[in-house]
């Protein structure tokens, strides 16, 4: 996978409608412009429906993309090993922070 992989900002009614619904702490306009945390919110707590919704906006690519390219506390473990199960990936320690 590409390191410039890009997530394209969407500012269609389903796409702020899921800004705004799994970035409920930023604006929508300015949360749409994240389409990486949307993604990450979606994989962590989104509904079937909102996952598909997400799909259709940014395909499998950028849901890939974002797991492989996630902080630490992005999404939690069990997230974490149901998603790349499901996308098919390899299996790979789970982020962790590291606090000095």
């Amino acid at each position: 996978m590409p390191d410039a992989f890009i997530f394209l900002p969407d500012h269609s009614d389903q796409g702020l409608r899921l800004a705004k619904q799994y970035v409920w702490w930023m604006l929508p306009d300015e949360a749409a412009e994240k389409p990486k945390k949307i993604i990450l919110q979606l994989l962590k707590m989104g509904t079937l429906e909102d996952y598909r919704t997400g799909l259709e906006i940014w395909g499998r690519e950028a849901f890939v993309a974002a797991l492989e390219t996630m902080n630490p506390g992005d999404v939690d473990e069990n997230s974490w090993n149901y998603w790349r199960l499901h996308y098919g990936l390899p299996p790979k320690p789970f982020p962790k922070r590291e606090i000095p």
